[in-house]
């Protein structure tokens, strides 16, 4: 202890002149420790430890500020970088915004062109509707029309037909007897009749064929018996001109015999005379005449017409 007090002094004064220490080598460094106490080394070598701590904390230490000083400059460089991505993020809302704005707009706009359109569409719908309805009664009107139109066309039509069947009825020839007397009824003497035909018509009968027969029976009959019909033999007789006329006379020498004058005369048998006539008008159309008389008054030699086959076409 005493010793190392001693060295302790020493060296806290220097001399005045003594020459500048040189480092110690490490020998006397070993010589040095091996003369130092357990407690010495014991403390020499915490120190070792403190000074190897100290200058591992002041790496540490440097390490960290290091780190921190890297650490701060990334963290500006993220700041500014979050910075401009936050504007970034903002430029984007705001587009966002603006877009959303903008689709707000055109579906404000849209609901409004939509809510037109519809408008537009019930509006054509209506006037379709009364379109549709207007064509419909015009169609029904048209119906109304053709229908009275095709009415009047077939009045017309038929009112034509009429006018012209009428026009040829009138132009035509007609042939009919005009007159019919007893030129001859005596005793022991033929019975003569003479039967007129007159075309009343404004064209001349052409083709025109006569016949005539004569029969007796005892009763007023209304028409020629058929058997009588079935012996008629026409024989030509020309034209006859519009207001012309063509007698036919009927001869029969059955009444020379006395007793068929008698009876004739008594009213007990009856002459009859019948026959057809047979024409054409100028259009070639087919017409005829049927006649039927008896002498119903031999005193004043008196024809009269049978009730039926009298007719003319």
């Amino acid at each position: 202890m005493d010793d190392k007090g001693i060295t302790s002094n020493q060296a806290s004064v220097p001399k005045p002149d003594a020459p500048p220490a040189k480092p110690a080598t490490e020998k006397q460094l070993q010589d040095v420790e091996s003369q130092m106490t357990a407690f010495e080394r014991s403390t020499l070598r915490w120190a070792k430890v403190a000074v190897i701590m100290s200058a591992v904390a002041a790496l540490f230490v440097c390490a960290q500020w290091w780190e921190m000083h890297s650490g701060s400059t990334d963290t500006h460089d993220l700041a500014i970088a979050a910075g401009k991505q936050a504007d970034s993020s903002k430029a984007q809302a705001e587009a966002a915004k603006a877009a959303a704005d903008s689709t707000k707009i055109i579906a404000e706009q849209a609901k409004v062109q939509s809510v037109a359109a519809a408008s537009t569409a019930e509006t054509a719908k209506q006037s379709a509707s009364e379109t549709l309805a207007q064509m419909k009664e015009q169609s029904r009107a048209m119906q109304v029309a053709a229908s009275a139109a095709n009415i009047q066309a077939t009045t017309a039509q038929n009112g034509l037909q009429i006018t012209i069947a009428n026009t040829k009825l009138e132009q035509r020839a007609w042939l009919g007897i005009e007159e019919a007397k007893v030129v001859q009824f005596e005793k022991g003497k033929s019975f003569k009749a003479n039967i007129q035909l007159f075309n009343s018509g404004r064209t001349p009968a052409l083709k025109v064929k006569i016949v005539v027969k004569n029969a007796f029976f005892p009763i007023i009959l209304r028409e020629p018996l058929v058997e009588w019909l079935n012996k008629l033999y026409p024989s030509p007789a020309g034209a006859v001109p519009p207001q012309g006329r063509h007698i036919m006379s009927v001869e029969t020498l059955d009444m020379e015999i006395p007793k068929t004058y008698e009876a004739v005369k008594a009213k007990t048998m009856l002459i009859y005379f019948f026959g057809n006539i047979d024409y054409e008008d100028i259009s070639g159309n087919p017409g005829f005449t049927k006649f039927c008389l008896y002498l119903s008054d031999p005193e004043n030699n008196l024809l009269t017409a049978c009730q039926e086959y009298n007719d003319m076409k």
